[in-house]
């Protein structure tokens, strides 16, 4: 079921998935926000890619801001799509910010680090994140 809700201060598509609530949103042409809450699925990957691709298709090349504060896991399989998506499209997604409280989510970052490399930034604060986020709206 989808509904709409406010996610980095613009209206945003709300997913009420299998695993998790999805919400997706992109606050400028270039920028990809999302928030889940609950475990990562492939479903919600899918997802994700999907928004995001239709992203790259109109800006050319996009950068996405993933707040997984309250991811409280994730399955492998959708960690392994969603890094394999950010090493297939290494011009179309400048990079890619994620919000983490979870050692778990904290871990996967780690090793995602090792495919993408400065392409990935992992947060553990808000106020980080955010100052991440607005710099990169006003590009």
């Amino acid at each position: 079921m989808a509904s709409t809700v406010k996610l980095a201060g613009v209206e945003a598509k709300r997913l009420e998935l299998h695993l998790c609530t999805l919400e997706l949103a992109a606050p400028a042409p270039h920028i990809l926000a999302s928030r889940v809450v609950g475990m990562g699925s492939l479903e919600m990957v899918q997802n994700v890619i999907e928004f995001g691709d239709a992203l790259i298709a109109d800006a050319g090349s996009i950068q996405i801001f993933h707040d997984f504060s309250e991811v409280s896991g994730y399955r492998a399989e959708a960690r392994r799509v969603l890094v394999d998506w950010g090493v297939q499209n290494p011009d179309a997604i400048e990079c890619t910010h994620v919000l983490f409280r979870s050692k778990i989510v904290a871990m996967g970052v780690s090793m995602a680090t090792r495919l993408l490399g400065e392409q990935l930034t992992g947060y553990s604060k808000y106020p980080q994140f955010d100052a991440a986020r607005a710099a990169a709206a006003r590009r």
